[in-house]
């Protein structure tokens, strides 16, 4: 019991984290790790509630859950063998089928989500053999032709940035740069792999306002994050007024990505490469001290339902 009662706080503590990263603007200020947050709280409460489903079978063998599904399987094997009571025995494993059957189904709805992502990846990677055009060395990106501006990137082993013709018409060349080394940061940085699992929650219930709204935070983020990378090498105002032009952009085909193109997160953008470029965008010491606090509660909070996973008997 005292177990569940620790999985039970630990998805409280879980919660709480996310409602502080959804209300602290603090959260822009620092994007990488408030992705790292984000995972962090999201794991925690997936263990803590993997913990409260598996509480009958822990509780039954008074040790972790990884020790007493060992255990479980050794019975099992017993029961099955020779001298063993037969298919009767398999009653012993009649606690763990809850636990596993929610672990099984949240593996299925992340590989399901990864399957439908690679294979539009893979239509757009042909479609793109098809129509594209390779721009100039410099670039190193594949060109369309379209009247609307629009950048966009597709990960992967073949990965792409795509730019339209009317985004070339419309930069100046340290401008299409900008753009360039913010989609770069995407494909190396592996944007989509940080997405997958909000993106998992958004098509398990896709009339899910609270899904929806985690996936565009977690999304903003990673768009800021990839500003950031751009600005180690461009001017805030060639990035900033690249936005502004691709701020009208359709979205990016689904499986590729692309800025969310809401007049908030591009407003929310806009604040923070201007803030960079006046130097208004600076931590002071206080602000990193409490992001360490944070970190490291973060942390913990997320080392106990792990720790309860593998406490022995």
């Amino acid at each position: 019991m005292i177990q569940l009662a620790h999985h039970v706080i630990s998805a409280i503590l879980g919660v709480g984290l996310i409602f502080l990263l959804c209300r602290g603007s603090w959260a822009d200020r620092v994007p990488g790790r408030s992705i790292g947050l984000w995972h962090c709280a999201g794991l925690t409460i997936w263990l803590a509630t993997a913990g409260m489903i598996f509480a009958p079978l822990v509780i039954g063998q008074q040790r972790g859950v990884l020790p007493a599904l060992a255990e479980t399987a050794v019975q099992t094997v017993r029961s099955l063998g020779p001298g063993g009571p037969g298919p009767a025995g398999l009653i012993v494993a009649l606690p763990a089928l809850p636990g596993l059957t929610f672990v099984a189904a949240s593996a299925a709805v992340l590989g399901a989500s990864w399957a439908r992502m690679a294979g539009r990846r893979r239509r757009l990677r042909r479609l793109l053999d098809l129509v594209g055009q390779a721009g100039p060395a410099a670039e190193a990106a594949v060109r369309i032709d379209s009247p609307t501006p629009a950048a966009w990137c597709l990960p992967g082993r073949r990965s792409r940035i795509v730019i339209t013709s009317a985004t070339a018409g419309l930069l100046t060349p340290d401008q299409l740069q900008a753009v360039l080394r913010h989609e770069d940061a995407h494909l190396r940085q592996r944007h989509d792999l940080v997405l997958l699992p909000f993106q998992a929650l958004k098509s398990l219930a896709p009339k899910s306002s609270l899904a929806t709204s985690l996936h565009r935070r977690v999304q903003l983020l990673t768009e800021m994050l990839a500003d950031d990378h751009a600005l180690r090498t461009s001017r805030p105002a060639d990035l900033a007024r690249a936005l502004a032009v691709l701020s009208a952009a359709d979205p990016a085909p689904e499986g590729a990505l692309g800025a969310s193109g809401t007049p908030a997160a591009t407003s929310a953008r806009l604040r923070r490469i201007e803030g960079r470029g006046s130097g208004r965008l600076r931590r002071s010491a206080s602000d990193a001290a409490a992001l360490w606090i944070l970190l490291g509660a973060a942390a913990t909070v997320l080392a106990t339902p792990l720790s309860l996973f593998l406490l022995p008997g």
